[in-house]
């Protein structure tokens, strides 16, 4: 089931008075918050209400009178529709229009993050999630490491933006001229390098085209997570995987 929120009313303060239930720990909290002059000054009253299995959506002050912030808790179709087109809008970007302002870093810091989905990506400098999909505070739960590899401390952290923040859709985005995967195609690295080069060549088998072998080791991440997270056919959670062209900054998803 979806995440959602009930929204019983909205007052003349431009707060709202809601209940949300949690995702997955099948027990849940319900909230009223009430303005007295300034958003500032405000009140809240929890109360427990019955388990379900619905989400949660988070709701912030409103800037105005009369309306209100709320970070929706998006379908993968959704949410990766959204990624796509940050993605047309970074093509010709000078500068990261996502929004950091301090407003939203306020917002989130009192409300909580509602990222819209989870990014595994690579470590390289040149490969940033926030700046490629025009992504703002709060949007993006990014797990960065080299190689995009996946163990257990990635799979932990793509569950805890699934099962405990909600995020439906989960991309592995990987990355031409990945030096992780040279790496593993040309050297004989040691030391720590050496767990990360070992899980790619595992991945790449002996391919040799340096394009492919990127692609293939997405490829491999994307399985993993859905064999770790059990995840089927039938679960509302996406996970995908994405390669990311570094010279023009295009994104292909592999659906």
């Amino acid at each position: 089931m979806r995440d959602r929120a009930e929204i019983l009313k909205v007052d003349d303060c431009g707060w709202i008075c809601y209940i949300g239930y949690t995702h997955h720990n099948r027990w849940a909290f319900g909230f009223t918050v009430t303005a007295q002059q300034t958003p500032r000054k405000h009140i809240c009253a929890w109360v427990s209400v019955k388990h379900t299995n619905a989400g949660l959506r988070q709701v912030y002050p409103a800037e105005k009178e009369g309306t209100f912030l709320e970070k929706k808790g998006l379908t993968a179709a959704e949410a990766l529709e959204k990624l796509k087109q940050g993605n047309k809008r970074y093509l010709t970007a000078t500068a990261n229009p996502g929004d950091v302002s301090a407003e939203l870093r306020k917002a989130t810091c009192e409300g909580g993050q509602s990222p819209y989905a989870v990014v595994v990506t690579c470590s390289d400098s040149r490969v940033v999630p926030e700046s490629i999909f025009c992504a703002g505070l709060g949007e993006l739960f990014v797990i960065r490491v080299a190689g995009n590899v996946m163990a257990n401390h990635q799979i932990g952290s793509v569950e805890y933006g699934a099962e405990h923040l909600g995020c439906r859709l989960v991309v592995v985005l990987g990355h031409d001229n990945c030096g992780a995967v040279g790496a593993a195609m040309q050297d004989e690295p040691t030391g720590f390098i050496k767990t990360i080069t070992d899980e790619i060549r595992e991945a790449i088998g002996e391919e040799k085209d340096y394009y492919r072998a990127c692609c293939l080791n997405v490829e491999k991440g994307v399985s993993i997570l859905k064999e770790s997270l059990h995840v089927g056919g039938e679960d509302d959670l996406k996970i995908v995987g994405a390669m990311y062209h570094i010279a023009d900054g295009s994104v292909d998803f592999m659906e």
